[in-house]
């Protein structure tokens, strides 16, 4: 079901020792409030490009209570 979204992120990775510190939230909240002058791109707005298993898992958490939107890249 096509859907919209102002922001999409293509491919986020935080090396296996990097991870749980917050680093891929922050660059996607960096994202999100400089996307658009002015604005702060809402959380259901946001989608991923297939995201591995652990992909899936952080933007369950990052966009909770709402499911992420997926999107798929040609």
């Amino acid at each position: 079901q096509p859907c919209k979204a102002i922001m999409g992120i293509h491919e986020l990775w935080c090396h296996q020792s990097h991870r749980h510190k917050s680093i891929a939230t922050q660059l996607i909240d960096a994202a999100r409030s400089k996307l658009v002058y002015g604005m702060v791109v809402p959380y259901d707005l946001v989608a991923f490009s297939s995201p591995t298993a652990d992909g899936a898992a952080f933007a369950r958490r990052y966009t909770a209570p709402d499911e992420p939107l997926v999107y798929e890249c040609l």
